[in-house]
């Protein structure tokens, strides 16, 4: 859009940025976003979309939160206008639409009278997303075919004087109410005033489309108690009119299997985004905390001999998506040609890594079913083209020997490895979210390797949690990064069974979505000690109930316990519940139930299950007996019925 004069040096593009969710905003806008060479943003802009600049823009926040404004208007608008004239290309970032309660006209004007080009890209405004993803329809054929958007954020008085809601009213549309929630209470006495019932179908939605959306619905009158019991909070929109008592039983935004959890990710800064999208796709909230970072670090001489002897190596061996990344780097400043790489077979230590060599057309020969260096060794080691044969291996400076060792004594391999990058420590006071997490904690904290967890270790007082802050479960991706957790006395709440990133948000959104409390698995006595613990890790217990009818043949090691608190009831050890003499099944319940809350337990054992089972219906406990419906087949042995009742799991997942 060209007013009168218009100067051809910049350009400014004033963009809807949608009402939260990321995947909201328009496709026109993100391109926007990483070509421009300045981005102006709100306080309201999810900051998740700053990710998509473009190398070198700037950002520039002029947020304004109430009590609290970084810029003014003429401020604002001066930026836009001398940045314009110096040759840039500007967007200027509006939470929502642009032209709805976003200052966009004033910033319109103000690019007209200084002669500046601009163009416009609407967004999505806050009460149609957000009543979408509250389930509320804004208009009904039979109940409301008409909206009014309205702000409560200037003088109540000055708005009544403008709207006759009584005649609103009669219209029975729907009135949706912008920045209110700081005058409440006067706006639903205007409302009521001026003609509308206190049994008016109502809602507030907070945050809307995000993952931390909350809403209340009910009648007008009660709608300033409902709001004040949940604790409502800006940014908010108020909703009233007949459609809203329309609103959906089916909360499909809200059901999310993660929803309302909060996660910490800390890979380095831009390589969270695929862990990120997973958990925010199942409705999880997710700040960014990174603790490590990458750095280039290549021995220009070790680069040099290797290049140079790239034709002579029968295996390149990748162990991590850095090193990939790193290596092609340095492989396209010295090649012209991907075929200079020569006749070697590739091995990647996990499908992420695999992906990088594969963009560039090769075949990945070699990824083994477990991402570890271990099994990386012994997959390579298992195609018996080792003995005597080159084998190149790219690393950081952090990498364990054990693959090395390992191909060179077992496969008896001549090894030469390549470190190309160098992972350092990364200050996490730098972080943008530390703040709210330091406020508010996490559900738990996801640790992708051992110099993740000894950073966190080593950054221990600047991660000290505020009084009242949720206390985070610490998750490891790999048996490594726990032992290092555990070296450094941390407790480690779960252990991924694969250190890929798809399969453990997908199988903790399966278990959550079951909603069981309490998961019986009757195992035998004999039951390996690693398994029982494996599998109760798989529903997510927190607690482990052993209750053997004997006592095990070996004892349950710590390590194989990723969760809370474990209890070991035996004949002969009754004290430890406090107790004297023989404890009954009925009575160790009893006493559990009585000190801890049930909240994904797993009983473990020979139990009488006719008895917990009746025990346990006899409470809220949302419950499910695995082995109900096994029959005991004459010699089926206690290890296959555990099996089978895995496989039940399995289907119930």
């Amino acid at each position: 859009m060209l007013g009168p004069e218009m100067t051809h040096t910049g350009k400014v593009y004033l963009v809807g940025a949608g009402p939260g969710d990321v995947g909201l905003v328009t496709v026109k806008g993100r391109d926007l976003l990483a070509a421009c060479d300045l981005i102006v943003y709100d306080n309201l802009v999810n900051s998740s979309l700053l990710a998509f600049a473009g190398v070198g823009c700037e950002l520039v926040d002029v947020g304004k939160i109430p009590g609290r404004h970084t810029l003014d208007q003429a401020e604002i608008n001066q930026i836009l206008v001398e940045q314009a004239r110096s040759g840039k290309t500007i967007v200027r970032l509006k939470g929502g639409d642009p032209f709805v309660f976003g200052r966009c006209g004033e910033e319109m004007t103000a690019l007209d009278a200084a002669g500046v080009s601009y163009e416009l890209v609407p967004g999505v405004t806050a009460a149609l997303g957000c009543a979408a993803y509250a389930g509320i329809p804004l208009t009904h054929r039979d109940y409301g075919s008409s909206i009014s958007f309205l702000t409560g954020h200037e003088d109540v008085e000055k708005e009544a004087l403008r709207i006759d809601f009584g005649k609103f009213a009669a219209a029975g549309g729907t009135l949706c109410v912008y920045m209110g929630m700081g005058k409440l209470e006067e706006i639903v006495e205007k409302l009521i005033a001026g003609g509308l019932s206190g049994d008016k179908p109502s809602a507030i939605v907070s945050n809307g489309t995000l993952p931390t959306q909350r809403k209340v619905v009910g009648p007008l009158g009660e709608l300033v108690d409902l709001a004040r019991s949940e604790g409502l909070e800006s940014p908010a929109v108020i909703f009233v009119g007949n459609a809203v008592g329309l609103a959906g039983k089916n909360q499909w935004f809200e059901e999310r299997p993660l929803f309302g959890r909060r996660f910490v990710v800390t890979r380095p800064q831009g390589q969270s985004s695929r862990l990120k999208g997973m958990l925010e796709n199942l409705g999880a909230e997710v700040l960014e905390l990174p603790l490590i970072r990458i750095l280039p670090s290549e021995d220009r001489n070790l680069v040099t001999e290797a290049f140079a002897g790239i034709a002579t190596y029968e295996w390149i061996v990748f162990t991590s998506a850095n090193g990939a990344r790193e290596f092609f780097r340095l492989f396209f400043k010295a090649f012209e040609d991907i075929r200079s790489f020569g006749p070697m077979r590739v091995a990647c230590v996990g499908e992420a890594t695999a992906a990088i060599a594969r963009s560039y057309n090769l075949q990945v020969e070699l990824v083994p079913l477990v991402s570890t260096a271990e099994d990386l060794a012994r997959s390579l080691i298992a195609t018996e083209s080792l003995d005597s044969a080159n084998v190149l291996v790219v690393t950081g400076n952090r990498n364990r020997e054990v693959l090395v060792e390992l191909l060179e004594t077992v496969g008896r391999a001549i090894v030469d490895t390549l470190p190309v990058y160098g992972t350092d420590f990364a200050d996490v006071v730098e972080a943008p979210d530390l703040p709210d997490f330091l406020c508010r904690g996490a559900d738990a904290v996801i640790f992708n390797s051992s110099s993740a967890a000894l950073s966190y270790v080593e950054q221990e007082e600047d991660l000290e949690l505020e009084d009242g802050a949720m206390e985070p479960l610490l998750c490891s991706m790999g048996p490594q990064t726990s032992e290092t957790l555990r070296e450094n006395g941390l407790k480690v709440g779960i252990e991924a069974r694969t250190p890929s990133l798809e399969a453990d948000p997908l199988r903790l959104a399966k278990i959550d979505s079951l909603g069981f409390d309490f998961f019986q698995l009757h195992f035998p006595s004999s039951a390996d000690p690693e398994r029982v613990c494996q599998w109760s890790e798989i529903v997510g217990a927190e607690r482990l109930w052993l209750a053997p009818k004997t006592p095990p043949s070996e004892p349950f090691p710590k390590q194989f316990l990723p969760f809370g608190d474990t209890f070991l009831q035996d004949t002969y050890s009754p004290d430890k519940f406090g107790g004297t003499g023989e404890v009954s099944d009925w009575q160790s319940f009893e006493i559990l139930q009585s000190r801890f809350p049930f909240k994904k337990w797993v009983l473990a054992g020979g139990l009488a299950p006719e008895n917990i089972f009746d025990a346990l219906s006899a409470t809220s406990a949302n419950h499910i007996d695995l082995n109900r419906g096994i029959e005991s087949e004459p010699g089926i042995k206690d290890q296959k019925k555990m099996e089978k009742a895995f496989s039940i799991l399995h289907e119930q997942l």
